[in-house]
């Protein structure tokens, strides 16, 4: 098995976009509360319908998305464990009898050839860490995705309302 040279760019990858969309949420979100908190201050203003209906959907939407974002990362986490179980029992597997095949050489060109083989099966096992890195990074962005899409469906529709 070859080890996975691109895990360490996978990482960094799923934290990147992470990053991006949370940088994202928090100006959106600024912009969002500014709007609401805006009409719920404004001197003498009456609330009309459109007022209410968007004050309600606050605490609609909240609820909504950390149900999503919920499920989001139980199913991600799900699927992470999965995998990278069974990569490990893989990687334990081929290492254990490769070991044993070592332990057992007879000669010397034997013992070199079975180390070498005993060598590359435990390389995979150096980029285990990055995989579990990209992994939790896709945890966090997944996570953050519900919260993300409102605050800029949000943040769009009110700058359109606000025209």
């Amino acid at each position: 098995m070859k080890p996975d040279f691109f895990s360490p760019l996978a990482a960094w990858v799923a934290w990147s976009d992470f990053a991006w969309k949370t940088a994202e949420t928090l100006l959106t979100s600024s912009q969002v509360i500014g709007h609401r908190v805006g009409r719920m201050t404004a001197p003498g203003a009456a609330w009309n319908a459109s007022d209410r209906r968007e004050f309600a959907l606050m605490s609609q939407e909240k609820l909504e998305a950390a149900s999503e974002s919920a499920l989001s990362i139980a199913a991600q986490i799900t699927r992470a464990n999965f995998e990278l179980g069974l990569k490990a029992w893989q990687n334990w597997a081929a290492v254990a009898a490769a070991a044993t095949s070592a332990a057992t050489s007879r000669t010397t060109g034997d013992s070199i050839l079975r180390y070498t083989r005993l060598t590359r099966a435990m390389l995979p096992l150096s980029g285990r860490t990055s995989q579990v890195i990209a992994a939790s990074g896709r945890v966090a962005r997944d996570a953050l995705s519900p919260f993300h899409g409102r605050a800029t469906a949000n943040a769009r529709r009110l700058r359109k309302k606000a025209r």
